[in-house]
């Protein structure tokens, strides 16, 4: 089944993997919809669904860190290769795999991740959050408008 709540969820809980402390502090705190009122309240959520998405998001991060940082580095190759006049098609190819298993494996630990902050939700309040993500989607549409 398909996770259409995916965009808004990663659009609202990937942070930067750079940056101070303090300010990533305060896009964490302000990027965690779990943790939002606005979002609390509209769904419904608990402080014990709050807690457990949470404890998801925190076990996840890591991983989702280091894959980002993975890719980062293995699409930083490719553009050095590419720019290198003496590397053969063979070569990029071989970095371009690379470099899509590692996109992969983000979006794998992504997909996990919100699947698991999914199962803490009812089937009810998942409705609600698909509601959510519909009304964001056609905001990013008109706004491209």
């Amino acid at each position: 089944m398909p996770l259409p709540t995916s965009a808004i969820i990663l659009a609202l809980t990937l942070l930067p993997v750079t940056g101070s402390a303090g300010q990533e502090h305060k896009q964490r705190q302000e990027h965690k919809w779990w943790q939002s009122d606005r979002f609390k309240a509209e769904l419904g959520l608990s402080v014990a669904q709050s807690q457990q998405i949470e404890e998801v998001f925190q076990a996840s991060l890591p991983k989702l860190r280091a894959a980002k940082k993975d890719l980062d580095g293995r699409e930083a190759e490719l553009s050095k290769l590419v720019a290198d006049g003496a590397t053969s098609e063979t070569q990029i190819v071989q970095q371009i795999d690379r470099v899509e298993a590692a996109r992969g494996e983000l979006s794998k630990a992504r997909t996990l991740m919100l699947f698991r902050m999914r199962r803490a939700l009812s089937s009810e309040q998942r409705a609600k959050l698909d509601a959510i993500h519909g009304r964001w989607e056609r905001q990013q549409r008109d706004r491209t408008r």
